[in-house]
């Protein structure tokens, strides 16, 4: 608290050193929900599982998941902060785990929790530009989805989507790509060519 404050708020190096204590310190119940998070995660991976932590920080809680499962699992870290990975790196190798981090930006957002198109835009465009949103939704539709990668939505998912696709589509997503399922994709390219034929007879 002696520094000046002469810059906007990141979590930069001197925010990641003090990140752990600082949350054990000011987030009430911080230890019983890292308990009861990694409870919920021990009782429902199955061997092989892949789990993302999306905003992983400094991973306590891939750490504790670690700590506590008996099986092989296949741990993976996003976080925007590459202060707080470094972090997260350091600890994991303290405690002999095996754990993959990434520095990206990247949200899975339930479309559900919005009532209307208006509703979900005016989150989106509130939303940093190198953030990647995937859209995930009970019920997909074609022309629903369509209409949300045209927007910049980065996937469209139906939330019973296959894990193993998931993982597929988090890595495609991470490479800078768009991921679409096929029966999406042959939907956009159909309406493509449609609206492409519709210009060319009308000239």
């Amino acid at each position: 608290f002696d520094k000046p404050i002469t810059k906007q708020f990141e979590f930069d190096e001197d925010v990641a050193s003090v990140f752990d204590d600082m949350l054990g310190r000011s987030v009430p119940f911080y230890k019983q929900m890292l308990e009861l998070t990694t409870s919920f995660a021990i009782k429902y991976i199955k061997e092989d599982s892949t789990i993302y932590d999306l905003g992983c920080s400094t991973a306590s809680t891939l750490i504790s998941i670690a700590n506590h499962s008996n099986k092989n699992l296949d741990l993976i870290g996003i976080d925007t902060s590459e202060a707080m990975l470094i972090r997260a790196k350091q600890k994991t190798k303290a405690y002999g785990h095996n754990i993959t981090f990434i520095n990206d930006d990247i949200l899975i957002l339930d479309l559900n929790q919005f009532e209307t198109l208006d509703d979900i835009f005016s989150y989106f465009n509130q939303l940093p530009k190198t953030l990647k949103v995937i859209a995930i939704i009970d019920e997909p539709k074609l022309a629903h989805g369509a209409y949300m990668i045209k927007k910049g939505f980065k996937s469209y998912l139906g939330k019973k989507t296959n894990k193993l696709i998931i993982k597929q589509v988090i890595k495609t997503v991470i490479d800078g790509n768009i991921w679409l399922y096929p029966e999406l994709m042959n939907y956009i390219i159909k309406h493509i060519n449609l609206n492409t034929d519709h210009n060319r007879s009308s000239d």
